[in-house]
């Protein structure tokens, strides 16, 4: 009986639906070809609003997770791609991001290839030469992350005991040297942020060193590894900033201006709980 009665239901409810009618069909197909023509004006009116914008070219590479990551497809994500994006919105210009190699970053701002470089680059006075900062936008603190299975790992005294994992060609190869004797046989060199966390989540290594921050944030990803993490001694605290092409002071001004409004309006924020959380972005 149940059986029956819920085929009858059955029956009638399509019967309802293939019945409706005519007059109530032709409405909803108009209402809904005027409903895609709208929305297809709009997304031509948009695409051409957005042709009619300038272009930027940006370099950036793909292994400073959280600040930069390349996803499957090929594009990248992260702090600082948000953070460009969210600029470029309020400021009404268009990102371009390319993958290049970190060491052709003085080339392809001299040489005019790109017209920012974005990738956790230190403010640094000589770099000012050849390329201009923007406003800094996060701070730099040199921070030693370890597994603390040994009491007092990174207490100063134990630091030159230990193989001390840091991605070559950045400012700190220098700080960990000046710490632990420049031809030390401990400080082991990698390409990417990536590979020295992976070697001390394996043990490889004894302990990282690199952006405070940014050790921070990664130590958080992984709860059920008991990580230490302190502020290299004797180390300055720097600031990270976008580089930009040297004949482009209004570039500048646009980026600066760009950061001070998403400042504003909270989508600084935003961004950084996002890609960073609840680190303390204090001097």
């Amino acid at each position: 009986m149940i059986k029956h009665k819920l085929a009858v239901v059955i029956v009638a409810s399509i019967f309802a639906l293939t019945g409706c009618d005519s007059q109530e069909t032709q409405q909803n197909e108009t209402a809904n070809t005027e409903a895609t023509t709208t929305e297809t004006q709009t997304k031509v009116a948009k695409d051409t609003a957005n042709a009619n914008l300038p272009v930027y070219r940006i370099a950036t590479v793909s292994t400073t997770s959280p600040l930069i990551s390349k996803k499957e497809d090929g594009t990248v994500t992260g702090f600082e791609i948000e953070l460009l994006e969210a600029i470029a919105e309020e400021r009404g210009f268009k990102p371009e991001f390319v993958i290049h190699k970190w060491k052709d970053l003085k080339n392809d701002l001299e040489g005019g290839k790109v017209d920012i470089w974005s990738a956790g680059i230190t403010i640094k006075e000589e770099r000012k030469e050849w390329g201009n900062f923007s406003d800094p936008y996060l701070p730099e603190k040199t921070g030693i992350l370890a597994i603390n299975d040994i009491p007092n790992k990174l207490d100063e005294a134990n630091l030159k005991n230990l193989r001390i994992g840091v991605k070559g060609n950045t400012s700190w190869v220098e700080q960990v040297e000046n710490i632990v004797g420049k031809d030390s046989v401990n400080i082991v060199k990698f390409k990417s942020n990536y590979e020295v966390f992976e070697s001390l989540a394996k043990k490889k290594i004894d302990a990282m060193v690199g952006n405070e921050l940014f050790l921070g944030a990664m130590m958080k990803q992984f709860p059920e590894i008991k990580f230490v993490l302190k502020t290299l001694p004797n180390t300055q605290q720097g600031h990270l900033g976008f580089m930009i092409q040297k004949d482009k002071p209004e570039l500048v001004a646009e980026i600066n201006a760009g950061l001070k409004a998403i400042k504003a309006n909270g989508k600084f924020d935003e961004i950084k709980q996002k890609w960073l959380g609840d680190l303390d972005l204090g001097e």
